[in-house]
């Protein structure tokens, strides 16, 4: 040992953890994976992992993150980057269960993916690696706002908050809520039931304002900039099944926040976005 780093003889050079040869072989082996493969390995894996947990009962929250790359690696693509704009990333998708602070299952995708791509796949993978644990709420982004994504968890008897995209129809009944209960100063909630196009029943809308003046450190939308009263508010909406107050099902979809300390614990704690090859299956092995 020197400085703390252990040292290994090779028949070229000395290199810190047999580095080089180690990173070659590490190369090689992930290269043998093809996406059949990977999911021959990973999901039976995942499965027996989740056998092993007494909890019968978990949340399950979905989000994704920007992984930025600087290379030319296979993948990586020019996507919405908040950190790096312009810089090629890749956009992984993961599950987290907050219960446990693990991951349940987790998909690298290229970095210009849109962030609904693929997740109707990745549900059916990730809930039939849960297996017999009972999902006793789904909690997602507006990715999920749609009617395919929510029947996917009504059919499955699975409850759900998910945050909205603002449309101007939805955009038009927030406007005219009437009912606005004061929860705490400069927070005020409503709901109301809405059926969008193409949906075949009406569903539960809980709509959050916050008062600039009083929270101007409030990071939902400003959707009515061009009124003097609206100009006062920003806004979020979710769809629920749940039969709660708007107040507590607004305190449990921030709940899902904790979420991005899982990703930041990945990045920063478990380096998931240290490791990349030129091949992204290969890359997309090893991230997994």
């Amino acid at each position: 040992m020197e400085n703390n780093i252990a040292y290994e003889y090779s028949d070229r050079a000395i290199t810190p953890w047999g580095g080089l040869r180690w990173m070659k072989e590490l190369s090689r082996f992930f290269h043998k994976f093809t996406w059949r493969r990977n999911t021959e390995v990973f999901v039976p894996l995942q499965r027996w992992f989740m056998k092993q947990l007494t909890i019968e009962r978990i949340t399950l929250d979905v989000d994704s993150t920007v992984i930025t790359r600087y290379g030319a690696q296979e993948g990586s693509r020019k996507g919405f980057n908040m950190h790096k704009p312009g810089r090629p990333s890749h956009h992984p998708l993961m599950a987290f269960i907050p219960e446990l602070r693990i991951v349940a299952n987790a998909w690298l995708r290229p970095g210009n993916t849109a962030s609904a791509s693929s997740l109707h796949n990745f549900l059916e993978e990730t809930f039939g690696i849960l297996g017999e644990k009972k999902i006793g709420l789904f909690r997602g982004d507006n990715g999920f706002y749609g009617d395919k994504y929510l029947r996917f968890f009504e059919e499955r008897k699975v409850h759900y908050i998910v945050s909205t995209k603002v449309h101007p129809p939805l955009k038009w009944e927030i406007w005219n809520c009437k009912n606005w209960l004061l929860v705490s100063p400069g927070i005020q909630v409503s709901e109301f039931m809405y059926k969008a196009l193409g949906w075949k029943i009406l569903r539960r809308m809980i709509v959050v304002r916050q008062e600039v003046s009083q929270r101007p450190k409030a990071t939902d939308k400003m959707l009515f900039s061009d009124d003097e009263l609206g100009a006062r508010y920003r806004y979020s909406c979710m769809v629920t099944d749940l039969d709660l107050s708007p107040m507590q099902v607004w305190a449990l979809y921030r709940q899902r926040a904790d979420a991005e300390n899982r990703i930041k614990e990945l990045k920063y704690d478990f380096a998931i976005d240290g490791f990349c090859l030129k091949n992204f299956r290969a890359t997309a092995t090893a991230f997994r």
